[in-house]
């Protein structure tokens, strides 16, 4: 009997398979979509780059992200200063953007802060067809102006240097001022055109100044350093904001200028140099022939 059932029972079987509702093997599972990708760090290489807008106030961050064939999605950017607080109105927000590469600005007198500035990034939405959420901080430093003046006793020297930059060729100004009731007069110019580095040194000598008709007197002055040009080999990068610094001179101070400045003796040209030389020598074969004409 226990034979029967068992044949019976295993033609039962072999009757569903035949009919195609024989009881599934256990499924392999189906290959799962990609995972999503959510990270503090981008999963893609983000390019940046500030410059300064054509308004002063205006501060401009270029975006690109590199080698991504598809993006959509949401853009977050937060501005903040030197002290790392959000100023007011310095969030911006871009929905939907399919770009792979454009530039944010902060143009809004209230977004004003110190630098160095620091910009938050957050985006979420679908890059290279996958879920993506990641968060990012870019850190700039503009170029800055930094002027010492120091009194010395050959004249008044200006010392200027640019920070936060590695290269730099273009002009630069510094302008001597001195404050004459409520308003500043310029004493002296000195221009530096297509120079060459981040660092500039000049020398307002007592010469310079007599040559001019002006005097260095005690009192207040000040010192204006601008400069033109490019840096770090980018026409648009940010350009520093002009600079300036007081000095207040004291009488008997070294660059005040003395009451009589020596005028040194010009130098000699070369055709006058030559001609003295020549001079010289004919002198000299002259008093020899006088000589051994005597003996």
């Amino acid at each position: 009997m226990i034979r029967i059932d068992h044949w019976l029972w295993g033609v039962f079987l072999f009757g569903l398979v035949w009919a195609g509702v024989a009881p599934a093997s256990p499924a392999q599972s189906a290959p799962s979509a990609a995972p999503d990708q959510t990270s503090a760090t981008p999963p893609v290489d983000l390019f940046y780059h500030y410059w300064d807008g054509e308004d002063d106030e205006c501060k401009e961050f270029a975006i690109q992200a590199k080698q991504v064939k598809q993006i959509q999605g949401t853009w977050t950017f937060q501005l903040q200063g030197a002290d790392g607080k959000n100023a007011p109105d310095t969030k911006r927000v871009l929905k939907n953007e399919k770009r792979t590469s454009f530039s944010v600005a902060f143009c809004d007198k209230d977004t004003e802060v110190s630098p160095p500035y620091r910009l938050g990034v957050h985006f979420e939405g679908m890059i290279n067809g996958k879920k993506t959420e990641f968060q990012d901080t870019y850190q700039v430093h503009p170029p800055e102006i930094q002027v010492q003046p120091v009194c010395t006793d050959s004249g008044l020297r200006v010392k200027a240097r640019m920070d936060h930059a590695k290269t730099a060729e273009g002009n630069w100004l510094i302008t001597l001022s001195r404050k004459k009731g409520g308003d500043l007069y310029r004493v002296l110019d000195y221009s530096a055109e297509s120079r060459e580095g981040v660092k500039l040194n000049h020398l307002f000598s007592h010469l310079e100044v007599a040559a001019h008709n002006e005097r260095i007197t005690p009192g207040e002055y000040t010192v204006y350093v601008t400069f033109n040009g490019e840096i770090d080999h980018s026409p648009d990068t940010a350009h520093p904001d002009p600079k300036q610094e007081k000095v207040v001179l004291k009488k008997g101070d070294g660059c005040i200028t003395p009451q009589e400045v020596s005028q040194p003796a010009p130098p000699l040209k070369g055709d006058q140099s030559n001609w003295i030389m020549a001079g010289v020598i004919l002198v000299g074969l002259l008093i020899g022939l006088f000589f051994r004409r005597r003996v």
